[in-house]
């Protein structure tokens, strides 16, 4: 219809990687794994993979608070996944009215099959003495647990702050007005256009951290400390064209 248009755009990717080889120490042996941190390089798993110890935990008395005893970790670093997005998707769809004088635009972003280590809350709670927002009777177990397995457990974890990092984001929405050719003409142009623009303005995920795509690190793995999150921004423009 000359006074309608829909048009819709999606794109979309699935990565999936493996390491074969690390090469061989100086004795000429195989090297089974590069690095002893949270993420590390090891044969048969994908590159930057986490690594953690495990635990377990119940609520064995009732009373919705974990204690020391409740909590059990493992002696053992294990394979937890990945640490950068395997699946991203992005949506955008546009809308033109009035024979194409306006057009409306919005972008919806998807990235999962990924996790963040939340180390905001994981700091904070390594060093305060209660971190009372993670341990009172109010908070779920997992967040809780989390807690003791880092701080009062014999053996030490973090992994409890490895969260799920998949999230939407609704990243763009914009509205492009054609003006009159009067006034394009007022001003000497062929053509004149009003573009309103607005980006990062709504995100839908579970993540607790300040938000999934804040980035403390410079590094090849992505990790939210005392990060801002991406800032929204509403811009303004006219377009002249001579």
């Amino acid at each position: 219809h000359k006074n309608f248009g829909w048009d819709m755009t999606w794109n979309g990717s699935h990565t999936t990687n493996k390491i074969l080889s690390l090469g061989v120490d100086a004795n000429g042996k195989a090297n089974p794994t590069i690095g002893t941190g949270t993420t590390r390089d090891s044969i048969g798993m994908p590159a930057n993979g986490w690594f953690f110890k495990p635990y377990t935990y119940a609520d064995k008395n009732g009373d919705n608070l974990i204690d020391d005893s409740e909590v059990t970790v493992s002696s053992a670093d294990q394979y937890m996944g990945y640490s950068q997005p395997r699946d991203i998707l992005s949506i955008q769809n546009g809308f033109d009215f009035f024979g194409k004088k306006l057009r409306l635009t919005g972008l919806l972003d998807y990235k999962g099959g990924f996790s963040i280590l939340n180390q905001t809350v994981q700091f904070y709670c390594s060093n305060q003495p209660t971190c009372y927002e993670e341990t009172n009777t109010s908070t779920p177990l997992w967040r809780q647990a989390r807690v003791i397995a880092q701080r009062y457990t014999s053996t030490k974890t973090q992994v409890g702050y490895l969260e799920n990092g998949q999230f939407w984001r609704l990243r763009e929405v914009s509205a492009i007005l054609s003006l009159p050719q009067q006034l394009a003409a007022r001003a000497r142009a062929k053509d004149a256009s009003l573009v309103f623009a607005a980006r990062n303005l709504h995100i839908w995920t579970k993540y607790t951290g300040t938000d999934p795509e804040s980035n403390y690190n410079t590094g090849d793995v992505q990790t939210d400390f005392e990060t801002a999150a991406p800032p929204s921004y509403f811009t303004v423009r006219l377009n002249l064209h001579f």
